[in-house]
């Protein structure tokens, strides 16, 4: 590997290289082998690095059964271009995925309203994998879904959700309540409780988490159009994290459905 080729992995730890290579960075076991899982991330490996003293057969079998290109080098190389301070051994590039800005959404999409943390972003999109939500809204000025951070926390969920980026949400948000969706936003200044709305089989609903210190912005509280809820609090604590209330709604919606599927 050459001193260009380190200069430039080590770009991508910033978003401005990473959104004008269209690639990102992944590390570790566990997120490479989920790569290889995902229908559509496994198509997008740019190379792989692997340490002389990487030890895991069953996983380099299937990366040279892949046919992807791998590199092996040095332990030092190795600790240069990774983002931890314990590398396991294997990194890899990435090219991001964009999916059709045309795409149909799924019945359940989340919206997220300036959320500035990465490991916060990380963890809504775990959230969102597990509960088997696949669409992902980012407004414009939230933290980059590519962040080594943000990868890192989301533990396989960024090769398993769509993610639509540095949206207008004022305008996106329209579209999707015109499209038939019904726009519910999270917040505390509410009477409505979240245990109390029932949701229907095969409607749409779009739920959007403001920023973690503001909460939503107020064009979008201001929109009449647009149905409030709150999670009810069991005590005087002020607020409830971001990705903790997005994990509240995922389980309640869910739950709610699973009964009305009994009911039916």
């Amino acid at each position: 590997m050459t001193n260009n080729e380190i200069k430039n992995i080590l770009k991508l730890s910033q978003k401005k290289f990473r959104d004008s290579e269209n690639k990102f960075v992944i590390e570790g076991r566990h997120l490479i082998d989920e790569c290889l899982k995902s229908p559509v991330y496994k198509k997008q490996f740019d190379r792989i690095y692997i340490s002389k003293s990487f030890q895991d057969d069953n996983l380099l079998k299937r990366l040279y059964a892949g046919k992807y290109s791998v590199e092996l080098v040095s332990d030092d190389v190795i600790k240069k271009i990774s983002d931890t301070s314990a590398p396991q051994g294997i990194l890899a590039v990435v090219n991001k995925f964009h999916s059709d800005v045309s795409a149909e959404s799924s019945d359940i999409i989340v919206c997220l309203d300036t959320i500035n943390d990465p490991g916060n972003l990380g963890t809504i999109i775990r959230t969102l994998w597990w509960f088997g939500i696949k669409d992902l809204y980012l407004s414009e000025n939230s933290s980059d879904a590519y962040n080594p951070k943000c990868v890192r926390a989301t533990q396989g969920g960024i090769f398993n959700i769509q993610i639509r980026e540095n949206l207008n949400l004022k305008a996106s948000l329209s579209e999707l309540n015109n499209s038939g969706y019904e726009i519910i936003l999270l917040r505390l200044d509410t009477d409505n409780r979240i245990f109390d709305f029932n949701p229907i089989q095969n409607a749409r609903y779009c739920f959007v988490f403001g920023n973690e210190a503001n909460g939503i912005s107020a064009e979008l509280k201001n929109n009449r159009e647009f149905k409030s809820l709150k999670i009810p609090s069991n005590s005087k604590c002020e607020s409830l994290n971001v990705a903790s209330s997005v994990s509240a709604v995922c389980y309640h919606i869910r739950y709610a459905l699973w009964q009305a599927a009994l009911h039916v």
